[in-house]
């Protein structure tokens, strides 16, 4: 997987938007983007096209001769000035495979078979896929499954009909539990006196429940509404009166579901996001007696187990399982393998304990996952399936939970983003996290999460909180500099005028990357000082995503200590500074400075700042360069007389003193007896001029050269004798 960007800002919204009919779908603007994925443009088709606060996120996927190359796809983000994020995960020359040999009908029964599916609670859906690795045809089979529970994707050999992958797709915590608002445990301070009684009202003081009003319910049916549809609809109360419904009875868990999840599509609103889960999302209540929850993307609904605590009566539960709905709302199929899974369950941890805090809840529960559903299986005078205040690093966390066990692994991407919420503010965070995700592709990882962030907080804040956010993930071993700063996605800033200061090696990382925002007409000179190693200066313009494929607007050559380059953009963006180490390894400090008058010289350092003055040549030395500096001389170099005809050379300064301005006077007793204008001599400041005297002229004559050149001051040379005969 390669990631490639650019970062800008722009403003707030969010909405759906149309995709328009150019040629593969894409605009030249989308397809310009493109170019820099590893499949060809002819093989990428558009799956979805969404915006948001501004920014547009184009997702692809591959496919050859028609059929889906699975896993394969891209995200390409669109800031509204220009600026680019495409995290690539498609693959290169992928063959056609032979067809099929296996009918779809075979290879739905072929699948239940290897996934031991007894029942399904909805209806089995069968694809083509092309394997990229193995160059081989397959189904690709989903099964949702009520006996035994789960989304089984079944991979069936199109050929052979031999299973090649079977997996569980649902989005589940392993033994989650939820609360009332937002559990018990929460609202009582501990849990002292609490306990399920088999849903028994006896195992929860009445005082600990909260009235509510649940909103944006449909006129008709029971739990329904614009956010949430909740089933069984054999629950509801006569008259749709839950006024007095406790946790005995069975339609306690619809209010608890329908309250959080249409308070929480609410509160995404209020952030700016009027696309993410923008429907009512089905919620199946009692739908297992096991104690587990879960997301089924093959359905895209909730579904809520009854062992121990119900889990639809913890919050916690709930906002965990509809973080799993937002991630898949934003990019179907997200979190397939052990990094994406891994931010899955950590984002589903962060985002209860978002909106635990955002209701005022104490950060020693908000940190807590499921008190109240865990408490039915742990003796722990705080029960906690999960915690989100565990700061650990990469390496901590595979320490920690001996191994990449994503539900374990998540708490540490968990923390990582309660660490900014802490730091940034709630609401700012929140809409953060939520916009980053949008930047996601299927098979997104650590890296790709890392980048998705930073873009998004160029687009929100204009990367205000970027030092901050790349030391913490830095930090916590979920990316690198050297990883980041390879490509314009993880260009450094560049403020100009101004300087940053970096290492390279050819040993080491042989490339960093600055971002540096230009206006057009505006000159700029960037000069490198080094430690000793010698580097290359090259300039990339806005549209660049990837360096390798993309054509420099100027460079160094190989082989400069101290490389320097001068530019003047003809149009505003946002350009790429590329500083190459070239020999050896070292440190290193580039400067942007301000060039005014386009010569390659820095305006501090300009002997003529206002006056294009490449050379910086000064005749005089005074400090003050030839192009603004009215000071001239002229010296006579040479003489020759042959009867009256008299033949003069001189040198002016400054050299760039024009010939035709320098003449030659001949004087007898004070007086011109004869003057000839110069022409230009052999080189820059050089001037000769025939000079014809009068025969009646004989005797000691004076010879002169003046320079009358209307830039500089008049300049005249002295005065030398000769004789005519």
């Amino acid at each position: 997987m390669r990631v490639l960007v650019a970062i800008g800002v722009v403003a707030a919204g969010a909405a759906f938007v149309t995709v328009p009919a150019y040629a593969h779908g894409f605009s030249p603007r989308v397809a310009s983007g493109l170019a820099a994925a590893r499949a060809p443009l002819g093989e990428l088709r558009q799956v979805s096209d969404r915006r948001s606060f501004g920014t547009t996120f184009v997702h692809v996927q591959q496919r050859v001769g028609g059929i889906p190359v699975l896993g394969a796809g891209a995200t390409l983000s669109l800031g509204a000035d220009g600026e680019r994020l495409l995290l690539d995960h498609t693959w290169p020359r992928v063959a056609q495979p032979a067809a099929a040999r296996l009918s779809r009908a075979t290879a739905v029964r072929r699948a239940r078979t290897f996934a031991r599916v007894r029942s399904l609670r909805a209806d089995a859906h069968a694809t083509r896929v092309i394997l990229p690795k193995l160059g081989r045809l397959a189904w690709r089979v989903l099964l949702p499954a009520s006996r035994p529970l789960g989304d089984f994707e079944v991979l069936v050999d199109a050929s052979s009909g031999a299973l090649m992958r079977l997996r569980n797709l649902i989005k589940e915590a392993t033994t989650p539990a939820l609360v009332f608002d937002p559990n018990p445990v929460v609202e009582q301070g501990s849990r002292t006196g609490l306990f399920d009684a088999n849903n028994g009202d006896n195992g929860v003081p009445a005082s600990l429940y909260r009235a509510v009003t649940l909103e944006n319910l449909a006129g008709s049916g029971c739990l329904v509404g614009t956010w949430v549809a909740t089933s069984p609809r054999a629950t509801c109360p006569a008259g749709r009166d839950f006024s007095d419904v406790t946790r005995s009875n069975p339609a306690f868990d619809a209010a608890m579901a329908y309250f959080h999840i249409d308070r929480m599509q609410r509160y995404l609103q209020s952030l700016g996001f009027s696309n993410v889960v923008h429907r009512a999302i089905p919620v199946n209540l009692h739908a297992t007696s096991e104690d587990n929850s879960f997301y089924s993307p093959t359905t895209g609904a909730l579904n809520f187990g009854d062992g121990g605590v119900n889990d639809a009566q913890d919050a916690d539960v709930i906002s965990h399982e509809y973080g799993h709905a937002i991630q898949d709302s934003q990019v179907a199929g997200f979190g397939v393998n052990t990094e994406g899974g891994t931010l899955g369950e950590g984002f589903g941890d962060y985002w209860q304990a978002a909106i635990s805090a955002q209701q005022g809840s104490p950060d020693v529960f908000n940190t807590c996952f499921a008190e109240w559903d865990t408490s039915a299986v742990s003796e722990d005078e705080l029960p906690c399936l999960r915690r989100v205040d565990n700061a650990w690093t990469v390496a901590q966390a595979v320490q920690e939970c001996g191994g990449r066990e994503i539900h374990c692994f998540g708490q540490a991407w968990a923390n990582l983003l309660w660490t900014i919420r802490k730091q940034l503010g709630g609401t700012v965070a929140d809409r953060l996290v939520v916009q980053s995700q949008f930047s996601y592709a299927v098979e997104s990882g650590f890296r790709d999460a890392a980048l998705a962030l930073l873009f998004a907080d160029r687009q929100l804040s204009g990367g205000a909180n970027r030092q901050f956010l790349l030391n913490l993930l830095s930090a916590r071993g979920f990316v690198t500099q050297v990883e980041l700063d390879d490509q314009p996605s993880g260009a450094v800033p560049l403020v100009f005028p101004g300087q940053a200061t970096g290492a390279a090696g050819v040993n080491t990382d042989d490339r960093d990357v600055f971002a540096v925002a230009l206006a057009a007409g505006t000159g700029v000179v960037f000069q490198l000082h080094s430690g000793g190693a010698s580097f290359t200066l090259a300039l990339y313009g806005p549209d660049t995503i990837a360096i390798e494929r993309a054509t420099s607007l100027t460079h160094t050559p190989a082989g400069s200590a101290n490389p320097r380059i001068s530019f003047t953009p003809t149009s505003a963006g946002t350009y790429y500074l590329v500083v190459g180490a070239d020999g050896g390894d070292g440190t290193y400090t580039v400067l942007a400075l301000p060039d005014a008058d386009h010569d390659g010289a820095p305006n501090a350092s300009d002997n003529c700042p206002a006056v294009s003055n490449p050379t910086q040549s000064d005749w005089n030395k005074n400090g003050k360069g030839d192009a603004c500096d009215r000071a001239s001389r002229t010296t006579i170099a040479k003489i020759t007389i042959r009867g009256h005809t008299v033949t003069v050379s001189g040198d002016m300064l400054p050299r760039e003193a024009s010939a035709a301005s320098w003449f030659v006077e001949v004087r007898q007793a004070g007086k011109i007896v004869a003057r000839a204008h110069g022409s230009g001599g052999k080189g820059a400041g050089r001037a000769a001029a025939v000079v014809t005297v009068p025969a009646r002229v004989h005797g000691r004559v004076q010879v002169r050269a003046v320079l009358q050149d209307r830039r500089y001051n008049r300049a005249v040379s002295k005065a030398l004798s000769r004789t005519l005969r």
